[in-house]
């Protein structure tokens, strides 16, 4: 081992015991969440897979899952984007954390919509696409939890900014990838909630995302047999 790693582990261990630390400085804990998020990072994707798995395994999912539900608004953000990037890319991280049950939490700051911040809504809806992203088993958690009833109202929403409605079209189409998802997504008349989103083709809010969360709704083979004689076609065309 090189004394680069040594060093490397020794700040991740350090910040680490600075989250566990339940009468530790609120500040101090944002400030550590912030160094994690830099210590999961790396050009080189291999290196960073490892640096993502090395900070789970020496602890700092559960410290982060603490962060994101008893903080403030600023240490809410700071752990939802530090799970952001430990989730990034990596089925094993993305597993444990559903698995410290983050979605539990990410459903209950959802659902009490008004007291959130946007950047806060914006984090946590990015943590739960990239648990849905690399965990599809996930997926039914996701559903119980009721986190999709509230996407909705976001997307719907006329003073929801970009930034949080693209976070929320990325969950959409995250989930479009299991049947569970596709399910769901179909009951909650998602094809129809997302056609203004397409109508408006803006970067901004991942209007193409949307248009592929749509395709892969409608049709999908495995539910073009559920679709025969519904409405759901009917509704898009009229949408448009």
């Amino acid at each position: 081992m090189t004394s680069k790693d040594v060093k490397y582990r020794a700040d991740v261990e350090a910040n680490i015991e600075v989250l566990k630390n339940s009468k530790g400085n609120e500040e101090n804990k944002q400030a550590a969440a912030q160094a994690l998020w830099m210590l999961c990072e790396d050009k080189d994707r291999d290196v960073e897979m490892y640096k993502q798995k090395y900070c789970m395994e020496r602890g700092a999912g559960k410290p982060l899952i603490n962060m994101l539900k008893d903080g403030n608004e600023e240490s809410k953000w700071r752990a939802a984007r530090t799970m952001v990037q430990l989730a990034y890319g990596n089925e094993a991280t993305a597993t444990k954390l559903a698995d410290l049950h983050c979605i539990k939490h990410i459903a209950a700051i959802l659902k009490d919509i008004d007291n959130a911040t946007d950047r806060v809504k914006e984090a946590v809806l990015q943590l739960c696409t990239n648990v849905a992203s690399n965990c599809w088993s996930c997926h039914g958690t996701i559903i119980r939890n009721g986190i999709l009833k509230h996407v909705m109202v976001l997307i719907r929403s006329i003073s929801i900014p970009d930034d949080v409605k693209r976070a929320a079209v990325n969950l959409c189409y995250s989930l479009t990838f299991s049947t569970d998802g596709r399910s769901e997504l179909l009951d909650l008349d998602a094809v129809v909630v997302l056609v203004p989103v397409i109508k408006v083709s803006k970067p901004t809010l991942n209007s193409m995302g949307a248009t592929l969360a749509a395709a892969n709704l409608i049709g999908h083979r495995e539910r073009a047999q559920m679709l025969s004689g519904c409405d759901v076609p009917q509704k898009v065309m009229m949408a448009l």
